[in-house]
């Protein structure tokens, strides 16, 4: 399946990234949002990813590797969506300016659009070349369809009409683009979708 081509296309990239200054799986969230301010939140999202790659390229001198993957679910009880990335980065330090660059990006922002410290996520993967098994899983996790846990049809068509035109997976630096991603402006996700019980 496509899952486990791109696993098999990135195996070798990521482990040596991880040999080669450590692999850090990074999550980087801010609140939720009403529906009509999906895209513009996912949009607004983007942006400051955008310019925290950018700072961390020309105020530090370091050019990020890694991956990025958009994320979308869904709260059926407070009606509100939760937009996020995941990463799969090299090196502590960048995992850290990252989420710092990011909290400070939203520092200005009025409580309701703030990120906080405790909504991001730094974890170290221990990937060897004899065992990519924690890798593997990781990487399964972090490129899964864009829609996870909805509960909704109506939901998931929302946050695919909000993610139209957008690139879902992205690959920075020495990551090498596959065929797969570079393909993939949008991602078509096939959900299952069973009814409330």
């Amino acid at each position: 399946a496509e899952s486990a081509q791109r696993i098999e296309d990135f195996k070798g990239d990521l482990t040596t990234l991880a040999s080669e200054g450590g692999l850090y799986f990074v999550t980087l969230t801010a609140p939720t949002c009403k529906e009509r301010q999906l895209k513009s939140t996912i949009e607004r999202r983007s942006k400051i990813f955008a310019k925290v790659k950018d700072k961390i390229r020309h105020k530090y001198g370091i050019k990020l590797n890694g991956l990025r993957k958009l994320e979308c679910t869904y709260n059926e009880i407070e009606d509100r969506y939760h937009p996020h990335f995941h990463f799969l980065v090299q090196g502590y330090r960048e995992a850290v300016l990252m989420r710092d660059l990011w909290l400070e990006a939203h520092s200005t922002f009025s409580k309701e659009y703030r990120a906080l410290i405790g909504g991001q996520d730094i974890r170290e993967i221990s990937v060897t070349k004899e065992d990519t098994k924690n890798l593997i899983e990781v990487f399964k996790y972090a490129t899964k369809g864009v829609v996870k846990s909805t509960i909704e049809a109506h939901a998931e068509y929302h946050i695919q009409r909000a993610i139209e035109g957008k690139r879902i997976f992205q690959t920075f630096g020495s990551l090498k683009k596959t065929k797969l991603t570079e393909n993939e402006e949008t991602e078509n996700v096939t959900i299952d979708w069973q009814p409330p019980k």
